[in-house]
């Protein structure tokens, strides 16, 4: 699956309803959802969009609308309103109607999309339209769900959504951000949510639950959601049979090995290197794997393939594994009512070694998952039943980032500099990200955007040695070497020794998120634990010294430390940077990015300028040499 979930829904309505970014509309939307006995649903919509300025004309204009080749779509009435009354209908031979979206990675070869243009629309106009999509056959057989947020937008939006069903279905939901009212009668149930929102915007990054901030409606025909995950494991099972192709690729790829977790290693490397990632989905494929056979043929699948041929290359060598339902988005907790929405990825757990796998993680070592993948709610199913757990949060000593970094400044102002990197965990996962850009798009055009990033803006001459981007040994390491023919203006107040060639930044927001240094923030955020040390080495030019060096910095509390010292011995300089995030959860409140962003700026300069000398200078200085 792989964040490949479709879901028609109020989304798809928001976005006829509101497709101007940052641009000024007013629209109303009026959803019901009729479900009857048999599970047959109907969605008929209502949309009015008024454009408040011309660019809002113009993106209003041209919408569209899709559905999936399990629903049948039509359109009631689709026109323009003037501001008279006057009624213009769109033109139902400009209608055009796409089969299916094919992308680079994933393709939708079912889905249909209308262009539907609206005629004469001027500012202060609306545009009408209403739909009715009809759902008989559903990816889940007997059930179905429905979970949306609505996201911040710039329109004043007017939004009602019902829910019409028998009396007689077990339905669940859960809701926020809405007001709740029912009716009931001798047959049927009429669920109602509504409210009126206000433009808005949020202008913060990394936010973690984001659906927790925003209205978001939910319901359910499933029990639980382990009766989803066995739901999907009833039609995906049968896919992972070992047959004879199997067995004889398995053998193959752990011969010579002599237990059953190289064994298992084995098998994951060899799917991450060999098994392309690739989506194309039709029907019940979007959540019913291909068989193993037909995944080996053609050595591409999407997330729930990758799982099953290799949880059937697995079988072949006598270990277990469970399907492990996950999403791997900003989400960590579970809609209170199990949803099929919850989840856009199909993993691994290998229940021997007491760990998850993720064959289509190629930057990933066995037995490390994804940083997107951690802490994360899972449904684990297999023959044995289903239970709703959580991955690993991880650990600081699992991800670990260390580089050191040589610089030797000339007397002619030429500087020559090295960078060793060595990562484990998460950061060797975002290592080998960037050797795989160095590979496609080579060195030096990639090493020489990192050097004007670093602060090393007269670059050349780079190289760089690495192994493969899908080298799973720890710690990965790379190294990279550059010249820079710019003087340093060492003398300059300003001057500060560069890092180095470091994909990775010397800041917190590699494990906290992207906090605002000025205000506070308002939303949890994604976080991770791990740590980056920094070493450089400055071997400076016979004719400067640097006489004294600052006071080490030291930053403690609120699960972080930070450390940088700086040592001065002859002509050597070493300054020492050492960062730690030590949370036990991957996701921080808004107090605590704030009190650590306050403890940074309470310390002052944590990267003073450092005051150097000519050498004839110095001597002046008690003697300094």
């Amino acid at each position: 699956m792989k964040a490949r979930f479709l879901a028609t829904s109020i989304l798809a309505l928001v976005a006829f309803a509101g497709g101007a970014q940052a641009q000024s509309v007013k629209q109303s939307i009026d959803v019901t959802y009729e479900i009857a006995s048999d599970l047959t649903v109907v969605r008929t919509s209502h949309v009015e969009v008024t454009p408040m300025n011309p660019a809002s004309v113009q993106s209003e204009s041209q919408q569209h609308f899709s559905y999936t080749a399990n629903q049948t779509a039509e359109i009631l009435e689709a026109y323009t309103r003037k501001a008279d009354g006057t009624q213009i209908p769109v033109d139902q031979s400009q209608i055009v109607t796409q089969n299916g979206l094919v992308g680079a990675v994933t393709s939708y070869t079912d889905l249909k999309i209308m262009l539907i243009p609206f005629r004469d629309v001027d500012v202060g106009d609306t545009i009408v339209m209403t739909s009715r999509l009809t759902e008989r056959e559903h990816y889940l057989p007997k059930q179905y769900s429905y979970l949306q947020s609505l996201p911040p937008t710039p329109a004043e939006s007017a939004v009602s959504i019902r829910l019409k069903t028998p009396k007689a279905l077990s339905i669940a939901f859960d809701a926020h951000g809405f007001s709740y009212d029912e009716q009931v009668t001798d047959s049927d149930i009429v669920r109602h949510w509504s409210g009126t929102f206000e433009p808005s915007h949020i202008n913060e990054h990394d936010i973690a639950n984001p659906r927790a901030i925003v209205p978001t409606l939910a319901f359910s025909t499933l029990p639980s959601y382990e009766a989803l995950a066995q739901d999907y494991y009833a039609a995906a099972a049968p896919k992972a049979a070992v047959t004879p192709a199997i067995q004889q690729l398995a053998d193959q790829i752990t011969a010579g090995k002599d237990d059953k977790r190289r064994k298992a290693e084995a098998i994951f490397d060899w799917m991450t290197r060999e098994v392309q990632y690739v989506g194309i989905y039709f029907g019940n494929g979007r959540y019913v794997p291909n068989d193993a056979d037909t995944i080996l043929s053609r050595r591409l699948g999407d997330c729930k393939d990758h799982a099953t041929l290799m949880s059937a290359l697995l079988a072949a060598e006598g270990i277990s594994s469970e399907q492990v339902l996950i999403n791997i988005g900003p989400d960590y907790e579970l809609p209170a009512v199990p949803v099929l929405q919850a989840f856009n990825h199909v993993i691994l757990y290998l229940p021997e070694f007491g760990l998850y796998a993720d064959p289509t993680s190629p930057d990933t070592t066995f037995g490390v998952l994804n940083r997107l993948e951690m802490d994360k709610p899972v449904v684990r199913v297999s023959a044995a039943g289903a239970q709703v757990t959580r991955t690993p949060v991880g650990y600081t000593a699992d991800n670990v980032y260390r580089y050191n970094t040589s610089i030797v400044l000339g007397s002619d102002g030429r500087t020559h500099g090295e960078t060793q990197i060595e990562a484990t965990g998460e950061e060797a996962q975002l290592l080998r990200d960037f050797v795989a850009v160095v590979e496609a798009r080579g060195p030096d055009t990639t090493l020489d955007e990192l050097a004007r990033n670093r602060g090393i803006s007269g670059g050349q001459d780079f190289e760089i040695t690495a192994p493969s981007s899908r080298d799973h040994s720890l710690p990965y390491r790379v190294t990279a070497r550059w010249t820079d023919d710019q003087l340093s203006h060492i003398m300059d107040a300003s001057w500060r020794p560069p890092g180095g060639l470091s994909p990775a930044p010397l800041d917190f927001h590699h494990f906290l998120g992207n906090y605002d240094s000025v205000s506070k923030r308002t939303y949890p955020v994604m976080c991770r634990p791990g740590m980056i040390e920094q070493n450089i080495t400055v071997t400076l030019p016979g004719n400067v010294l640097l006489p004294s060096v600052p006071a080490k910095v030291t930053v403690d509390g609120n699960g972080v430390h930070a450390e940088r010292w700086w040592e001065i011995s002859g002509q050597t300089l070493q300054v020492h940077t050492r960062l730690s995030a030590m949370v036990d959860h991957r996701v921080c409140s808004a107090d605590i990015i704030n009190d650590v962003n306050a403890r940074l700026k309470a310390t002052g300069n944590v990267s003073p300028q450092l005051r150097f000398i000519r050498n004839t200078e110095a001597q002046q200085v008690d003697g300094t040499k």
